[in-house]
């Protein structure tokens, strides 16, 4: 990161470095910054305000902030160079990756051709520079004195760049935030809580004109306002005709109009849901129904007794129409106990 900063740095770029550590960069101009920014805890993306790119060194979360980036920070460019080995290291940690992050690293290094020799290899191609890049950037970075050394290769072979152990520790301790509708790195851009509200009233304000304009039944209410693949449920009756008595595999989420971590929870428990209902790929949909309900009024207060459910929010898994295990509390999604809870789910 400090390497790819100084050099960016170097070609006239105006570089922030965000860092939980301490990065070595050498050009003076560079500006380091941790994500979270003064008392404050200011996101470092706030704090910049609009930017044309992002490298990131650590993690490629393009998917799931890459929107939110070019809206509020008119950036359009996220570059990763997560290499396969920090992948690695990452999944399987600094106790049993290094074996398989080195040995990947070792093959791909002895299999590049040396510099002039043909590949015969369909693995590796050569990168055909742009024109005038020599003068116009590699003159410049030499004359700047921005030098790799990472050492490797010999003098003929090539530097495989794999992992380290600071990056390692970076990643494992950039705080992460799972406000509004993110779980990503802490300073990347997210939908605000209040956006996600705004963005409820408005769905509720337009399904409110729908039934006014063709006068719906309260049964096609429900349809109009849920999820089309989350179904709402309300009290024991409808527990019971659609989980119970179907011996149906399902999740259901307990939660409440004034509860503003259920609020938070919804739009990532809608994802789970369309992304379980479109399966794999293949065609076939996903195992696991999704449900919902409202622990609140008569109706709601005895399907949380029936189900022992004392807080919300709170999840229940049923396997076979019977429920497995205890209620589930959490305050984030993704969970690790609700991908516990799926995953037994789907085993049968």
């Amino acid at each position: 990161a400090a390497f790819a900063a100084d050099g960016l740095s170097a070609m006239g770029a105006d570089v922030t470095i965000v860092s939980t550590g301490n990065p070595k960069v050498k050009n003076k101009s560079v500006t380091v910054l941790p994500p979270a920014v003064g008392e404050d805890e200011v996101g470092f993306s706030s704090v910049v305000g609009t930017f044309d790119g992002i490298v990131d060194t650590l993690e490629d979360e393009s998917g799931a902030v890459l929107g939110q980036l070019s809206r509020q920070c008119k950036c359009d460019r996220y570059v990763s160079t997560l290499t396969r080995s920090q992948k690695t290291i990452r999944d399987k940690g600094v106790l049993f990756g290094p074996g398989a992050a080195n040995k990947y690293a070792g093959e791909v290094g002895r299999g590049i051709p040396k510099l002039g020799s043909p590949s015969k290899s369909k693995k590796y191609r050569p990168l055909i520079p742009p024109p005038n890049f020599g003068p116009s950037t590699v003159q410049t970075l030499l004359e700047k004195g921005v030098l790799y050394k990472g050492g490797g290769g010999g003098k003929d072979g090539p530097v495989v760049r794999t992992w380290t152990l600071p990056d390692f520790w970076e990643h494992a301790s950039w705080p992460r935030d799972s406000t509004g509708d993110g779980d990503v790195r802490y300073g990347l851009p997210v939908r605000s809580e209040a956006e996600l509200e705004r963005e409820e009233e408005e769905g509720r304000e337009l399904a409110s004109k729908a039934r006014r304009t063709v006068g719906v039944t309260r049964k096609q209410k429900k349809e109009v306002e849920s999820n089309p693949h989350v179904l709402e449920i309300e009290g024991l009756g409808e527990l019971n005709d659609h989980i119970l008595t179907k011996e149906a595999d399902a999740l259901l989420f307990l939660s409440a109009p004034w509860c503003r971590t259920c609020r938070t929870l919804k739009p990532k428990y809608n994802r789970m849901a369309r992304e379980e209902a479109e399966g794999d790929g293949s065609g076939e949909e996903g195992k696991v129904m999704f449900a919902k309900c409202e622990a609140v009024g008569k109706m709601g207060k005895d399907l949380s007794h029936f189900l022992d459910v004392e807080a919300v929010p709170a999840f229940v898994a049923f396997r076979g129409g019977r429920q497995m295990g205890e209620p589930i509390s959490v305050s984030r999604l993704p969970s690790p106990e609700i991908d516990r809870a799926l995953e037994r789910l789907r085993e049968f």
